[in-house]
Protein backbone atom coordinates (compact mmCIF):
# COMPACT_ATOMS: atom_id res chain seq x y z
CA UNK A 1 0.00 0.00 0.00
CA UNK A 2 2.54 2.64 1.04
CA UNK A 3 4.99 1.30 -2.18
CA UNK A 4 1.53 2.06 -4.19
CA UNK A 5 1.13 5.61 -2.98
CA UNK A 6 4.49 6.58 -3.41
CA UNK A 7 4.58 5.17 -6.98
CA UNK A 8 1.68 6.97 -7.58
CA UNK A 9 2.59 10.23 -6.04
CA UNK A 10 6.18 10.14 -7.78
CA UNK A 11 4.94 10.36 -11.14
CA UNK A 12 3.53 13.54 -10.76
CA UNK A 13 5.90 14.77 -8.26
CA UNK A 14 9.25 14.60 -10.26
CA UNK A 15 8.54 16.71 -12.50
CA UNK A 16 7.04 19.26 -9.88
CA UNK A 17 10.65 18.34 -8.21
CA UNK A 18 12.47 18.92 -11.72
CA UNK A 19 10.67 21.78 -12.23
CA UNK A 20 11.94 23.77 -9.01
CA UNK A 21 15.64 22.60 -9.36
CA UNK A 22 16.04 23.86 -12.42
CA UNK A 23 14.64 26.87 -11.72
CA UNK A 24 16.78 27.16 -9.08
CA UNK A 25 20.27 26.34 -11.10
CA UNK A 26 18.73 29.22 -13.27
CA UNK A 27 18.64 31.75 -10.38
CA UNK A 28 21.91 31.30 -8.95
CA UNK A 29 23.85 30.27 -11.87
CA UNK A 30 25.29 33.96 -12.86
CA UNK A 31 26.85 34.52 -9.12
CA UNK A 32 28.96 31.84 -9.92
CA UNK A 33 29.75 32.32 -13.54
CA UNK A 34 30.45 36.02 -12.30
CA UNK A 35 33.17 34.87 -10.36
CA UNK A 36 34.89 33.23 -12.45
CA UNK A 37 34.91 35.56 -15.33
CA UNK A 38 35.14 38.72 -13.01
CA UNK A 39 36.28 37.93 -9.50
CA UNK A 40 34.40 38.93 -6.09
CA UNK A 41 33.35 42.58 -6.98
CA UNK A 42 31.43 41.63 -9.83
CA UNK A 43 29.48 39.03 -7.55
CA UNK A 44 29.23 41.75 -4.63
CA UNK A 45 27.95 44.14 -7.31
CA UNK A 46 25.16 41.66 -8.46
CA UNK A 47 24.34 40.48 -4.72
CA UNK A 48 23.78 44.27 -3.67
CA UNK A 49 21.67 45.04 -6.30
CA UNK A 50 19.85 41.56 -6.45
CA UNK A 51 19.20 42.17 -2.64
CA UNK A 52 17.14 45.54 -3.56
CA UNK A 53 15.58 43.75 -6.63
CA UNK A 54 14.27 41.01 -4.04
CA UNK A 55 12.28 44.28 -2.32
CA UNK A 56 9.18 42.53 -4.28
CA UNK A 57 9.87 39.08 -3.19
CA UNK A 58 7.46 38.91 0.11
CA UNK A 59 4.89 40.53 -2.00
CA UNK A 60 5.16 38.31 -4.67
CA UNK A 61 5.26 35.19 -2.22
CA UNK A 62 2.11 36.67 0.24
CA UNK A 63 0.12 36.88 -3.31
CA UNK A 64 1.38 33.55 -4.32
CA UNK A 65 0.09 32.30 -1.36
CA UNK A 66 -3.28 33.73 -1.74
CA UNK A 67 -3.69 33.59 -5.41
CA UNK A 68 -2.06 30.17 -6.88
CA UNK A 69 -4.35 27.90 -4.10
CA UNK A 70 -7.10 29.70 -5.96
CA UNK A 71 -6.30 28.22 -9.55
CA UNK A 72 -6.11 24.61 -8.34
CA UNK A 73 -9.75 25.15 -6.16
CA UNK A 74 -11.32 26.88 -9.60
CA UNK A 75 -10.01 24.10 -11.92
CA UNK A 76 -11.32 21.11 -9.19
CA UNK A 77 -14.72 23.04 -9.24
CA UNK A 78 -15.25 24.80 -12.57
CA UNK A 79 -12.96 23.12 -14.89
CA UNK A 80 -10.21 24.14 -17.20
CA UNK A 81 -11.90 27.25 -19.01
CA UNK A 82 -12.65 28.59 -15.86
CA UNK A 83 -9.07 27.81 -14.72
CA UNK A 84 -7.60 29.33 -17.17
CA UNK A 85 -9.65 32.56 -16.84
CA UNK A 86 -8.47 32.73 -12.88
CA UNK A 87 -4.57 32.52 -14.25
CA UNK A 88 -5.26 35.68 -16.17
CA UNK A 89 -6.81 37.18 -13.15
CA UNK A 90 -3.93 36.19 -11.38
CA UNK A 91 -1.63 37.60 -13.85
CA UNK A 92 -3.32 40.66 -14.07
CA UNK A 93 -2.98 40.99 -10.08
CA UNK A 94 0.84 39.81 -9.62
CA UNK A 95 1.88 42.65 -12.69
CA UNK A 96 -0.44 45.43 -10.65
CA UNK A 97 1.23 44.56 -7.46
CA UNK A 98 4.44 44.49 -8.60
CA UNK A 99 5.26 46.74 -11.88
CA UNK A 100 5.40 49.82 -9.64
CA UNK A 101 8.25 48.42 -7.74
CA UNK A 102 9.91 47.71 -11.36
CA UNK A 103 9.23 51.63 -12.08
CA UNK A 104 10.41 53.04 -9.05
CA UNK A 105 13.50 51.03 -9.27
CA UNK A 106 14.14 52.18 -12.87
CA UNK A 107 14.14 55.55 -11.77
CA UNK A 108 15.37 55.19 -8.10
CA UNK A 109 17.25 51.74 -8.01
CA UNK A 110 21.07 52.59 -8.32
CA UNK A 111 20.35 55.77 -5.41
CA UNK A 112 18.67 53.05 -3.51
CA UNK A 113 21.77 50.76 -3.87
CA UNK A 114 24.35 53.14 -3.13
CA UNK A 115 22.15 54.47 -0.05
CA UNK A 116 22.42 51.21 1.59
CA UNK A 117 25.39 49.77 0.03
CA UNK A 118 27.65 52.46 -0.46
CA UNK A 119 29.11 54.64 -3.04
CA UNK A 120 31.63 51.64 -4.26
CA UNK A 121 27.93 50.38 -6.19
CA UNK A 122 27.46 53.61 -8.49
CA UNK A 123 26.64 52.29 -12.18
CA UNK A 124 24.30 49.93 -10.97
CA UNK A 125 21.15 51.26 -12.58
CA UNK A 126 20.81 49.10 -15.24
CA UNK A 127 21.73 45.86 -13.14
CA UNK A 128 18.73 46.40 -10.70
CA UNK A 129 16.43 47.52 -13.13
CA UNK A 130 16.81 44.43 -14.85
CA UNK A 131 16.95 42.03 -12.25
CA UNK A 132 13.77 43.90 -10.83
CA UNK A 133 11.79 42.83 -14.81
CA UNK A 134 13.21 39.38 -14.30
CA UNK A 135 11.37 39.36 -11.07
CA UNK A 136 7.83 40.88 -12.60
CA UNK A 137 8.46 38.29 -15.62
CA UNK A 138 9.01 35.36 -13.12
CA UNK A 139 6.32 35.68 -10.59
CA UNK A 140 3.67 36.51 -14.07
CA UNK A 141 5.03 32.52 -14.51
CA UNK A 142 3.46 31.40 -11.51
CA UNK A 143 -0.18 31.54 -12.40
CA UNK A 144 0.73 29.40 -15.80
CA UNK A 145 2.59 26.73 -13.49
CA UNK A 146 0.08 26.55 -10.84
CA UNK A 147 -2.50 26.07 -13.88
CA UNK A 148 -0.05 23.45 -15.17
CA UNK A 149 0.16 21.73 -12.19
CA UNK A 150 -2.96 21.92 -11.47
CA UNK A 151 -3.89 19.80 -15.41
CA UNK A 152 -1.32 17.46 -14.15
CA UNK A 153 1.23 18.97 -16.58
CA UNK A 154 4.04 19.34 -14.54
CA UNK A 155 6.43 18.04 -17.13
CA UNK A 156 5.66 20.95 -19.68
CA UNK A 157 6.19 23.36 -17.07
CA UNK A 158 9.70 21.56 -16.69
CA UNK A 159 10.63 22.31 -20.03
CA UNK A 160 9.84 25.07 -20.30
CA UNK A 161 12.39 25.86 -17.15
CA UNK A 162 15.35 23.94 -19.22
CA UNK A 163 14.22 26.39 -21.97
CA UNK A 164 15.54 29.29 -19.66
CA UNK A 165 18.41 27.12 -18.54
CA UNK A 166 19.45 26.13 -22.04
CA UNK A 167 19.21 30.56 -23.22
CA UNK A 168 21.44 31.18 -19.81
CA UNK A 169 24.09 28.45 -20.38
CA UNK A 170 24.77 29.70 -24.53
CA UNK A 171 23.60 33.51 -24.36
CA UNK A 172 23.91 33.95 -20.51
CA UNK A 173 27.43 32.95 -20.44
CA UNK A 174 28.70 35.07 -23.24
CA UNK A 175 26.84 37.89 -22.17
CA UNK A 176 28.63 37.27 -18.94
CA UNK A 177 31.57 37.38 -20.06
CA UNK A 178 31.53 40.28 -22.13
CA UNK A 179 29.04 42.53 -20.36
CA UNK A 180 30.36 41.21 -16.71
CA UNK A 181 27.41 42.42 -14.56
CA UNK A 182 24.93 44.21 -17.08
CA UNK A 183 25.05 41.17 -18.87
CA UNK A 184 24.24 38.92 -16.65
CA UNK A 185 20.96 41.13 -15.59
CA UNK A 186 19.85 41.38 -19.07
CA UNK A 187 20.61 37.52 -19.55
CA UNK A 188 18.45 36.88 -16.89
CA UNK A 189 15.64 39.26 -17.99
CA UNK A 190 15.70 38.17 -21.60
CA UNK A 191 15.96 34.07 -21.26
CA UNK A 192 12.88 34.44 -18.13
CA UNK A 193 10.93 36.85 -20.65
CA UNK A 194 11.26 34.07 -23.96
CA UNK A 195 10.56 31.01 -21.08
CA UNK A 196 7.58 33.01 -20.40
CA UNK A 197 6.11 33.74 -24.37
Amino acid sequence: LYRRDLERNWKFAKWVLGSCIISLLARYLFPWVLAAFHGTSATGLWAACAAIAALGNPVAMGLGNHVLPKISKVYASSGAAAMQRQVHRSILEFAAFLMPLVLILSVWGERIVTGVYGKAYAGSAGVVFFLALNALISSLMFPYSQGLFSLERAKADTLVNLVTVALLFTIGIAAVEYYSTLGAAVALAVSSGIAAL
